[in-house]
C-alpha cells in the first residue's frame, strides 16, 4: 500500500518533469523561430534598400511587429534575458527609426549582424 502510493507519487513527479522539459523545449524552439523570422525579414529589407529600393514604412511596421513577437517569445529563454531587451530595442528602432543614431544602435547591440550572432548562440 505504502509502496503503491510512493510509486504513484514518483511516477507523477517524473511525468511532471518530463512535461516541464518538453514545454521549455517547445518554447525555446518558438523563440528561435520568431527571432529567426525577425532577423531574416530584416536582412531582406536591408538588402533591398542597399539595391536602391525606397524606404517602405509599412514594411518597417511589420519588422517592428516581428521584433516585438521575438521579444515576447525570448522571455521563455531564461538564460537569454538580455535578448528580450535587445529584441524589444530592435522593435523600438523600427518604430522610431529616424531618432536612432548609429552610436545608439551599436551601444544597444542591435546591429543586424549582432542579432544574427545572438540567434546562432541561442540555437546552440
Amino acid at each position: 500500500m505504502m509502496t503503491d502510493i510512493l510509486s504513484k507519487g514518483i511516477s507523477a513527479f517524473v511525468n511532471f518533469l518530463a512535461h516541464s522539459r518538453d514545454k521549455k523545449s517547445q518554447q525555446r524552439e518558438q523563440s528561435i523561430r520568431d527571432l529567426s523570422a525577425a532577423v531574416v525579414e530584416t536582412r531582406i529589407y536591408l538588402q533591398s534598400q542597399k539595391r536602391g529600393k525606397p524606404q517602405d514604412f509599412k514594411r518597417e511596421e511589420e519588422l517592428a511587429r516581428l521584433w516585438a513577437q521575438a521579444a515576447i517569445s525570448c522571455r521563455h529563454c531564461s538564460k537569454e534575458w538580455a535578448l528580450v531587451d535587445e529584441a524589444f530595442d530592435k522593435c523600438q528602432y523600427w518604430l522610431d527609426n529616424p531618432d536612432w543614431s548609429l552610436d545608439r544602435i551599436v551601444q544597444s547591440g542591435i546591429q543586424i549582424e549582432e542579432m544574427e550572432r545572438k540567434l546562432l548562440n541561442l540555437m546552440h
